[in-house]
């Protein structure tokens, strides 16, 4: 079995300790290990595990890279922020929406988007087959693309 559990330490850390035991799994001169994560994150794991059995994640398909400055003077693109998307997924969620290479995400939802880990953080919190808008831009028009969340793959072992 699995248990988990948490100290928040002092009340002005927005960590916690996060420390769990496999009872079976692991030999008897293991040694314990602890590591500290946001204790947003961990409540919202934990609650995922207890309620459904699993995290899940949202997943739109896409090859996202940073746009910075110097890459978007060198390829000529209109604007200086949010996040290029380099490959799509044909029959993932953002390609039956639309979205192409070259495209650039500037928004999720109402959240506006400057890099890739802003994407990915805001596109694996929404839930499968939930609905938003992407916002992006395609040479000089802005685009609405409306879309629906995909559960994230499993890994390929």
């Amino acid at each position: 079995s699995l248990h988990f559990w948490w100290s928040t330490g002092n009340s002005s850390s927005s960590f916690a300790s996060l420390a769990f035991r496999l009872n079976s799994s692991l030999p008897t001169t293991a040694k314990p290990f602890s590591f500290a994560i946001r204790s947003l994150w961990a409540r919202e794991v934990m609650t995922a595990l207890v309620t459904e059995g699993r995290v899940t994640r949202g997943w739109i398909g896409v090859e996202p890279r940073d746009l910075t400055p110097e890459l978007a003077e060198s390829i000529a693109l209109p604007v200086t922020s949010g996040v290029l998307i380099t490959g799509v997924l044909a029959d993932g969620p953002a390609g039956r929406a639309g979205m192409r290479p070259g495209d650039i995400v500037v928004k999720v939802g109402d959240q506006s988007i400057a890099n890739r880990v802003e994407l990915l953080r805001a596109v694996a919190a929404l839930r499968p087959q939930s609905s938003t808008t992407l916002t992006v831009r395609r040479g000089e028009r802005t685009l609405e693309l409306p879309v629906t969340i995909g559960l994230r793959p499993r890994p390929v072992e």
